[in-house]
């Protein structure tokens, strides 16, 4: 108790060391740990998609044939096209509309609209949470719809829905939006499904199955009905499209975390063996009169244990607030809300003998070198830790330094002096650096990564056109008259599959075609 008082500085600087480390594993891991949880438990009540399919027009009749097959739980049909938007005769923006026949019986991908939003009426739009916080979209606004006759339909937002199979702003960069089936008439669309989202029984447990009970029922229902089959996506049952993600960005902030600690347990090495070299006349003193080496090293390690306590004191509340903030800022870009943040028991159980097993493995090696040394050595050989200083190798080859001033001479040789706390330090200092390179490598490999992927076409728009297929030369006769437009190009793009020798085929594949002399893709 009293080593701990009587050295206040110290004892805080060693604190704080720990709590640093408990804090970035209780953020990294006890977040990752509340984000898991929650997808688990809120993901499988949307009733997610097994397979879904993207279609040429389709009516209810199909809907109900495909339910009716074995092994499928519920098949649910929407109507989903792309459209332009603006607000107020601003710029022109992409938004994705969504259109089911029965908000209030959707069988597979359930939504839910946020508390006080009603499902749409005509000329209403719900836009999904994440998308209205990405694209600026706010309560109340009017929005013009760009239709295929150049008609310019009218929607107000009147309110929000969530939607866990909806693709995620941060990566597609996509608004969505539901409106109501009445809505399809005014946005000059057939009242018809083009696309069908399949629940398969829990006999199908991979991805790999999926794609097999996907193609069978493709092939064997739905173009046998007539409607043509123009994507066909297998899903993992149950994971949503953001647990990649989360399991990547999880894994290497645990890493950091789990090392940040390692750094704070060489601190408190530094710190035990220092205050074990300040000590060791006392610790001779003691043994003289019968202390055990066990007495001794328990006294070490109390005072260890003094300090990992005062650290977690510090650490387990602000590692909780750092959790919820961590929790709601990667919540927010994955597109879902966790209502529950608090950090799972085994986690803050593990927090605990962190903050407690790793300051005391990492004081046990000062304290058993310490706790060697005999009586004599200790009352009379200098504390020990110099003792044959000058034979050495290294210590030579200071003494015969010359050319240089006595004060750094002196002071070269002094660091040399006690090797081991030297090697422990420049070991600490070294493992700092390295992961302060490793952060600032990771995040500038991604940064360059991105300019890359985002260089290898260098057309500044895109245009999609839907089917049928337009006439190459009439599109770009178009493009080029255009203000501003200085060259245009024509690609292909078909999805298709991988025909494997088992039967089975892989998951989609998009495929591009594109001109020979091509100026806009760049490998």
């Amino acid at each position: 108790m009293r080593d701990i008082l009587v050295h206040p500085a110290r004892t805080v600087f060693v604190v704080l060391s720990i709590a640093v480390g408990v804090f970035a594993v209780a953020v990294m891991m006890g977040g990752r740990a509340v984000l898991v949880r929650g997808l688990d438990s809120s993901f499988p009540a949307t009733v997610p998609s097994t397979v879904t399919y993207s279609t040429t027009p389709f009516d209810e009749h199909l809907v109900r044939s495909v339910e009716r097959q074995p092994g499928v739980v519920a098949a649910q049909g929407r109507h989903i096209s792309e459209f332009r938007y603006r607000v107020n005769g601003g710029p022109w923006n992409s938004i994705m509309l969504n259109a089911f026949k029965n908000y209030d019986d959707i069988r597979v991908g359930k939504i839910t609209p946020s508390p006080g939003s009603t499902w749409p009426a005509r000329n209403e739009v719900l836009v999904e949470d994440a998308s209205l916080a990405s694209s600026g979209l706010k309560l109340g606004d009017s929005i013009e719809v760009e239709t295929p006759d150049n008609d310019h339909p009218v929607f107000r937002v009147t309110g929000t829905a969530h939607d866990l199979g909806a693709a995620i702003p941060l990566t597609s960069g996509s608004v969505v939006g539901y409106v109501s089936w009445d809505s399809l008439q005014a946005l000059e669309d057939q009242p018809l499904f083009n696309q069908l989202d399949v629940r398969a029984s829990g006999a199908v447990t991979s991805i790999d199955q999926a794609a097999v009970f996907g193609a069978r029922l493709r092939d064997r229902v739905i173009e046998a009905q007539g409607p043509n089959v123009t994507q066909m996506v297998a899903h993992e049952p149950n994971r949503q499209s953001a647990a990649d993600l989360l399991d990547g960005i999880g894994l290497l902030l645990v890493v950091i975390g789990l090392l940040t600690l390692l750094l704070s347990g060489f601190l408190v090495v530094n710190t035990i063996s220092a205050l074990v070299s300040q000590q060791v006349r006392q610790i001779g003193i003691m043994k003289a009169i019968g202390a055990r080496r066990g007495q001794l090293a328990t006294m070490f390690f109390a005072i260890t244990l003094g300090y990992g306590a005062l650290a977690l004191l510090i650490a387990i509340p602000l590692g909780q607030l750092g959790s919820n903030w961590f929790v709601g800022f990667l919540g927010e870009k994955l597109d879902y809300f966790v209502t529950d943040r608090s950090i799972p028991a085994p986690i803050v159980a593990a927090e605990i003998a962190l903050g407690t097993l790793v300051p005391l493995v990492a004081a046990a090696i000062p304290v058993f070198l310490g706790m060697r040394v005999s009586v004599r050595e200790a009352l009379y050989e200098s504390n020990g830790e110099s003792k044959g200083f000058g034979t050495g190798v290294i210590d030579r080859l200071l003494g015969r330094l010359r050319g240089v001033s006595r004060p750094f001479s002196l002071a070269l040789r002094n660091a040399f002096r006690r090797k081991g706390r030297l090697a422990l330090t420049l070991t600490t200092l070294s493992l700092a650096a390295a992961l302060f390179i490793a952060v600032a490598s990771v995040r500038g490999s991604i940064l360059t990564s991105v300019e890359q992927i985002s260089n290898h076409r260098a057309g500044e728009d895109f245009v999609a056109l839907m089917y049928p297929a337009q006439p190459l030369d009439e599109v770009t006769r178009a493009a080029l008259r255009v203000t501003g437009v200085t060259a245009a190009e024509g690609w292909i793009y078909r999805y298709g599959v991988e025909k494997r020798a088992s039967g089975t085929e892989s998951p989609t594949i998009l495929v591009t075609g594109l001109p020979a002399d091509t100026k806009f893709f760049k490998p």
